[in-house]
């Protein structure tokens, strides 16, 4: 927007200059933030996250499988690199056309990186989403096997009363019958 409001044949020179200087502001913001958004000590926007450095699944999920996910990798998004090493200015209307042109470009630049780490995250979720089937999987196939073991204990427990009630009852019987079986010996 400033590009195109210093390109307006109707802005004077007082006011081009105004608006370089809020544009030469907003390069600096730029490079500010690309020096500045770091995260767990890695900084993110200034190209270090590329070849061998760049992020994959495998390295975030410490996995010992190697799986093929498309490596996360973050082009430089400083100033230079975003506006492939021109120096921009708004000081006239040709230089304020080249910074519109140069400005688009940039975007698009912006916006791959974008997707690029959309498309990443969506991979994440995927396997976030994976990670969390597995472990209400295995959850299930835990609780089934405490189950079997308590419906299998349960009914050992169950076999092992009836056998001493039995036991008993048979013990119960016998001491009944003794004293009648003596008195048919004794006559």
């Amino acid at each position: 927007t400033l590009a195109s409001q210093a390109n307006s044949p109707v802005i004077n020179e007082q006011n081009r200059d105004a608006l370089n200087q809020e544009f030469q502001s907003l390069v600096e913001e730029i490079d500010r933030l690309v020096d500045t958004t770091s995260f767990n000590g890695q900084k993110l926007l200034d190209g270090s996250i590329s070849g061998d450095n760049a992020l994959s699944l495998t390295q975030l999920l410490a996995s010992t499988e190697t799986v093929d996910d498309g490596a996360l990798e973050i082009a430089d998004l400083g100033s230079e690199a975003l506006f492939d090493g021109e120096s921009l200015n708004l000081l006239d209307t040709a230089s304020a056309t080249e910074a519109i042109a140069v400005i688009d470009d940039a975007l698009n630049k912006v916006n791959s990186v974008q997707a690029t780490i959309g498309a990443f995250q969506k991979s994440l979720d995927y396997a976030a989403a994976n990670i969390d089937s597995a472990v209400a999987n295995q959850e299930a196939a835990r609780s089934i096997l405490q189950d079997t073991d308590f419906a299998e204990a349960s009914t050992e427990f169950s076999l092992a009363n009836i056998l001493r009630n039995a036991a008993i009852a048979v013990q119960a019987q016998g001491n009944r019958l003794s004293p009648n079986l003596l008195k048919l010996v004794n006559y």
